[in-house]
């Protein structure tokens, strides 16, 4: 059997089973504050399978939240902006079929409705003011503490329209401080969404393993408005249906044959780890270390029962590590993160 049939295998197994005998796996994901004893006696964190969701926030609630951790929080000079919605953008350069056609659209959802924010609304319709206003407000996740599920995708469905220039000023920025710095921005537009383009709802998904696996106690997401440097005074952008969802590599580790299986430390990694492995006296383990879409990145071959890989050269992110010897053979998760 092949080594990308095996591994192809383990990816099939990973999303066809949802339920595994827990003494298959290893203690590294489970549900905050969640322990119970596996049935083998090991004691350890529940695992929560690849998929499964961590947070889900629909704004049936408004800012309030309906997430079961907390509320939302506006900040930013224009922060305000941001408000509860049912109806879509009501700007004086907008209409009512721009609204949002998200999943739980029926039960509101979040906007940042530029366009009337730049409009005198006591008049109707709504009058555009003879100077407009770029904007900048910022709509904040309460903090989440995600130490027992730190390799997670953020996925939402948004409608966005905007000018009048053309370059991006929504983004989904990412503390690991609670909020108290921002270190890392995602550009929320889809590629090839241009300025002054609506192309209805869609949806995103943004990896956030690699910036919080490392400190993933206070994670904390905001969707940014930030016009005011690139005139981004319009129209709307609109949210709904924030999920966070456990990493589709999740759950890839399998020990597929007999052996006292194999210890990866550590794991995460930034430049270096130590691999040991069942490799018989005088015998040799040949390892092999794939990418998520079976792609080999790396390999060697050791004849000691402990033996470094150098990782410093490879881009942050999720591989799996196969291993080899005449006693056994084990698949292994090996995380890079900086």
């Amino acid at each position: 059997m092949s080594l990308r049939t095996i591994l192809t295998m383990t990816l099939l197994a990973t999303s066809m089973i949802s339920t595994r005998s827990l003494a298959q796996e290893e203690l590294h994901i489970g549900t905050v504050g969640q322990r119970r004893s596996r049935p083998d006696g090991v004691g350890g964190l529940l695992l929560k399978s690849a998929g499964d969701t961590v947070f889900y926030e629909d704004f049936a609630l408004g800012l309030t939240g309906n997430n079961g951790v907390g509320a939302w929080t506006r900040s930013g000079a224009n922060g305000s902006i941001w408000k509860y919605d049912t109806d879509g953008p009501l700007g004086a350069y907008s209409s009512l079929n721009e609204v949002i056609t998200s999943t739980t659209a029926s039960n509101g959802f979040v906007i940042f409705d530029a366009d009337r924010a730049n409009c005198d609304t006591t008049v109707f319709p709504p009058a555009p003011f003879s100077a407009f206003t770029a904007w900048d407000g910022y709509l904040m996740s309460p903090v989440l503490d995600l130490s027992t599920t730190p390799e997670v995708h953020l996925t939402f469905q948004m409608r966005l329209r905007w000018c009048c220039g053309p370059a991006i000023g929504h983004f989904v920025d990412v503390s690991t401080d609670g909020g108290t710095t921002w270190l890392t921005r995602f550009d929320a537009p889809q590629s090839g969404h241009a300025f002054n383009d609506d192309p209805g709802t869609y949806s995103v998904d943004i990896n956030l393993t690699p910036v919080i696996f490392n400190s993933p106690s206070a994670v904390r997401f905001r969707f940014s408005w930030a016009g005011s440097s690139i005139n981004n005074s319009h129209y709307h952008w609109q949210i709904d249906d924030v999920t966070l969802t456990v990493s589709p590599d999740v759950g890839l580790e399998e020990e597929i044959a007999t052996g006292d299986g194999m210890l990866i430390s550590p794991n995460p990694c930034a430049d270096m780890t130590m691999v040991s492995f069942d490799t018989p006296a005088g015998g040799t383990t040949e390892w092999t270390l794939l990418d998520l879409r079976g792609n080999t990145v790396m390999a060697g071959r050791s004849s000691a029962a402990c033996f470094p890989i150098l990782v410093d050269q490879l881009a942050a992110g999720a591989y799996v590590l196969h291993a080899q010897s005449s006693a056994a053979v084990c698949i292994r998760r090996l995380v890079v993160a900086r």
